[in-house]
């Protein structure tokens, strides 16, 4: 393990927190990562508007960067995930730049779904790197695919089997991992993830009905209108059985603002 050594001068006051938002593409990552942003999550310089979302899918374009290349080093590419990907030095002296921006940042965090297949990098300098994930309907997923990079409705769920596949692993090696459900329903995310923030212990203390990042006129794919794929919904089903419910037990009921 590589262990950071600060100059007496420069060290962050206090402990540092990092946080980074996992899960597949067109899956609400974008709309957790800009809430918690807005619960006061520092993410840095990231893209606040793009063709295909309106507020930005508040991705930091150099880590972006570092994760395609270590995607295209393997072979693969974001549509086409490898299984394993080679950190190299060029790969951990961006990382590391990344994280040194970040120098004075008490609570900092990250988003990009190819993060999912990169993690290890990461781990292996901030071992207690903080994760929460995000989940969507496969075929709302699907949908949103086909109509921003035109991809046939099946490869679609099959890249959605791919990446969630993975964020299943991430969440059995780390059971602690909150995971929020993306889905018509924009009422209930805005209470799950005002607990979150909550959990997280982020610097503003926001009501759900105070939040402004979620908006329903962004949401433009609905889903249930096609039988999914045994494997696909066999898999989407144990995502929903480990949905965040810390603060919510079941008998609690889902109208209340914290």
């Amino acid at each position: 393990m590589i262990r950071r050594i600060w100059p007496w001068y420069s060290r962050p006051r206090g402990p540092q927190q990092v946080l980074t938002v996992l899960g597949m593409h067109r899956s609400g990552t974008s709309l957790l990562t800009g809430t918690l942003q807005e619960a006061g999550l520092v993410l840095g310089d990231v893209v606040t508007a793009a063709p295909h979302n309106r507020k930005g899918n508040r991705e930091s374009l150099p880590i972006r960067a570092l994760h395609d290349d270590l995607m295209q080093r393997a072979g693969g590419d974001w549509d086409r995930p490898p299984q394993q990907v080679s950190w190299q030095p060029v790969h951990t002296a961006l990382r590391d730049a990344v994280i040194d921006s970040h120098l004075h940042d008490s609570f900092w965090g990250f988003k990009d779904p190819r993060t999912l297949f990169c993690l290890e990098g990461w781990l292996d300098v901030l071992p207690n790197l903080q994760m929460v994930a995000i989940v969507r309907h496969p075929e709302a997923v699907a949908r949103s695919l086909q109509a921003r990079n035109g991809m046939a409705l099946a490869d679609g769920l099959e890249l959605w089997r791919l990446y969630n596949a993975r964020l299943l692993d991430w969440l059995e090696r780390r059971p602690g991992m909150p995971l929020l459900h993306f889905d018509d329903d924009l009422g209930r995310f805005r209470v799950d993830v005002v607990a979150l923030t909550t959990t997280l212990a982020l610097p503003r203390r926001l009501k759900s009905d105070a939040l402004r990042f979620p908006d329903a006129a962004l949401q433009h794919q609905r889903s249930g209108q096609e039988p999914l794929p045994p494997a696909v919904d066999a898999l989407y089903q144990q995502l929903l059985e480990r949905r965040f419910s810390l603060c919510f037990p079941p008998e609690t009921p889902r109208s209340l603002d914290l």
